[in-house]
């Protein structure tokens, strides 16, 4: 029974992963040092310790990676291949009854490594390039006191949609919250808001309102489901409406309920005139309305929800699958963030269809040899890259599917490469 990994297989496969390495890191650190020319000015005039900023550094590698994954991969084969060429090693393997495509073998098993590894960078990049924004202190150093229309992604899986902040005064309008449960046990809920105010310790807020009236309510609601995990809130008062509908029960109240202790408390969000919906599943809907609500959970200051939106490249494949759907409900047009999404797939894949070129240029013989494969390899990669750059365009104006438009410079170089592959002198 012939041996599945040859001594050749070895051979081959170093010779591929050592170019491999170096390219994988020497792109980023060149891309390291430029960048840390240009702004070393800001992050001195910050008072940043210098082991902040090379621990800043150190956090932006995986990011780079992943970007320059599929050039490592090119330069890698090119060159790999190219050698052997050169030096005849793959003619007296064709002699000796190898085919040209088990002789890429290890190469074809380095790019499947290479698309894990990016797979892997895509979820772990938005947690470390938090930490270095967190490093180059960038939420304090954001200008303006207001935004407007815009969403944020807080921990647990709750988004905020809020129309108008306001962090110099404290306020908020158009507010809504979501969280995205798992079943009865662990519901789905929507809680809404005409406004908010930041209450400080003391007990204080911006823009202070006269105590609304409330009233005592039955206690109990049968819709709930038993167990189920709902939102932690202070209300200082509710009124349920039951399940499945959007009319307030007209509950016969038999005093006026006192509203939440005006003593010095936690500092956070008081929500003002709105509702609590909870989603145990896709057939019920169990609404409640309040006059003011402290969810305890919406613990963010006014100046960090000031700090700028995530950006695709800050969260995970999932994360900011979720972040879509918030955007989706909200009205707001998501194509291009469909798009970005899919390319941190499309972009580890890249790195087999980087393959597919870079294996049948390198053995050129024709045109310039070996050299002529190089070029035409390099200048294949920047076409592709402008591609995925155009595409990103027509995706996020809805010319096409935006899914669609992340993979079509891919199935269409994979194509064109697997025919010069089949080309190739076995």
């Amino acid at each position: 029974m012939p041996r599945v990994v040859r001594a050749l297989d070895r051979y081959v496969f170093w010779e591929f992963f050592k170019i491999f390495v170096v390219t994988a890191f020497g792109f980023p650190v060149l891309v390291i040092v430029i960048d840390l020319t240009d702004n070393i000015d800001k992050y001195l005039n910050r008072s940043i310790p210098y082991g902040d900023i090379a621990l800043s550094y150190l956090y932006w590698l995986p990011d780079s990676m992943f970007m320059v994954l599929p050039a490592a991969v090119l330069f890698a084969t090119v060159f790999s291949i190219g050698a052997v060429t050169r030096h005849q090693e793959i003619t007296a393997a064709k002699a000796s009854g190898i085919s040209f495509y088990r002789f890429i073998a290890p190469i074809f098993f380095g790019a499947l490594l290479a698309t894990g590894l990016g797979l892997l960078l895509g979820e772990l990049v938005p947690g470390f390039n938090q930490r270095r924004l967190a490093l180059l202190q960038e939420s304090r150093f954001r200008e303006g006191t207001s935004r407007f229309n815009f969403a944020y992604s807080a921990e647990g899986g709750r988004v905020y949609k809020v129309g108008t902040l306001n962090a110099e005064n404290g306020r908020m309008d158009a507010v809504e919250i979501e969280r995205k449960g798992k079943g009865p046990d662990y519901p789905t809920y929507i809680l809404s808001a005409q406004s908010a105010h930041w209450q400080s310790p003391d007990g204080k807020r911006a823009k202070p309102k006269p105590a609304p009236k409330l009233r005592s309510l039955p206690r109990g609601n049968p819709a709930v489901p038993p167990g189920a995990a709902l939102p932690a809130a202070n209300t200082a008062n509710t009124k349920s409406r039951g399940a499945a509908t959007a009319a307030k029960s007209n509950a016969d109240g038999d005093g006026v309920a006192k509203p939440a202790a005006t003593g010095p408390q936690r500092p956070g969000w008081v929500l003002v005139n709105g509702d609590l919906h909870i989603l145990p599943d896709t057939n019920r809907d169990i609404v409640f309305s309040f006059d003011s609500l402290r969810d305890r959970h919406l613990r963010e200051r006014p100046a960090d929800l000031l700090a700028t939106p995530k950006a695709p490249q800050e969260m995970g494949y999932r994360e900011l699958g979720r972040y879509i759907k918030a955007m989706e409900r909200s009205g707001a047009d998501v194509n291009e963030l469909r798009v970005e999404r899919m390319l941190k797939i499309t972009i580890p894949v890249t790195c087999i269809v980087i393959l597919l070129f870079g294996a049948p240029l390198a053995t050129s013989t024709q045109r310039g040899g070996a050299a002529y494969g190089v070029g035409v390899s390099l200048g294949t990669t920047v076409i592709f890259l402008m591609l995925i750059q155009l595409m990103k365009a027509v995706g996020g104006k809805g010319l096409i599917p935006p899914d669609l438009a992340a993979w079509v410079p891919s199935i269409g170089f994979a194509i064109v490469g697997t025919i010069l592959l089949a080309r190739v002198r076995t």
